[in-house]
């Protein structure tokens, strides 16, 4: 491990809806890949775990009355598309890289498996975790902490629109004070709008620090992979 880098093992969560294109960033998932090999470059191991938002939304199952069931397996598979997305990305930057699915389709991805999981990471390949954990009723959230806890990385650094933490919404209400640390604890207690609630409980439960960060800030995932100021601070507890 480099001498600079503060973790040997991350897992990055990113929601899907990050990887549309916006005003700051026309090709989000080039961003990505760019920081990523950069990361690869120090020796720091990165697994990845992608949502499905830019694709499927809850709202949208709203709209066509599906049930939560069928809503959440439409997602499952929409991350499935962003993993074969991000590796292209990381193929076409000579970053290597394997895609895991907690759902069976072996014409396509590997079955996930901790053990080769572990083994690819240390091979130095970027592991994508798609399917989320391969059941309804658990969001990426959740299966970001699941997959960190297995894999037995140090930190989960989570890419969101949002420079961080806040009380409230700062879209809706501008002048929310932004937490530079929080516990867990205080997530579940407040019910803070940042992650899902059985992702912060299974994180303190096992004591899993989190950095949540503004994912279209300038060398957002370098900051938040090396340890430095950005974004806000989870303490697992």
């Amino acid at each position: 491990m480099s001498q600079d880098a503060p973790f040997q093992r991350i897992l990055l969560k990113l929601s899907g809806e990050i990887l549309t294109a916006t005003e700051k960033q026309e090709n989000p998932l080039f961003e990505v890949g760019s920081s990523i090999k950069k990361l690869i470059e120090k020796d720091i191991e990165v697994a990845l775990v992608i949502g499905g938002g830019n694709i499927f939304r809850g709202r949208d199952a709203k709209k066509l009355n599906m049930k939560r069931a069928s809503a959440d397996h439409a997602g499952l598979l929409a991350t499935m598309i962003n993993g074969i997305f991000i590796k292209q990305v990381l193929d076409n930057i000579g970053v290597d890289s394997v895609v895991l699915s907690a759902l069976f389709m072996p014409q396509i991805f590997e079955q996930y498996d901790v053990h080769k999981a572990k083994k690819y990471l240390k091979e130095k390949k970027v592991v994508i975790f798609v399917a989320g954990i391969g059941t309804p009723y658990f969001s990426t959230d959740t299966a970001a902490v699941l997959r960190a806890l297995e894999i037995e990385a140090e930190v989960i650094l989570k890419g969101t629109k949002v420079n961080g933490i806040y009380e409230k919404d700062p879209k809706l209400e501008p002048d929310q004070q932004k937490y530079d640390q929080v516990s867990c604890s205080t997530i579940l207690e407040n019910r803070l709008n940042c992650m899902d609630m059985t992702a912060a409980a299974l994180a303190r439960e096992q004591k899993l620090p989190m950095i949540v960060f503004d994912l279209f800030q300038e060398g957002a995932i370098e900051k938040a992979a090396l340890n430095k100021p950005i974004g806000t601070y989870v303490e697992g507890k």
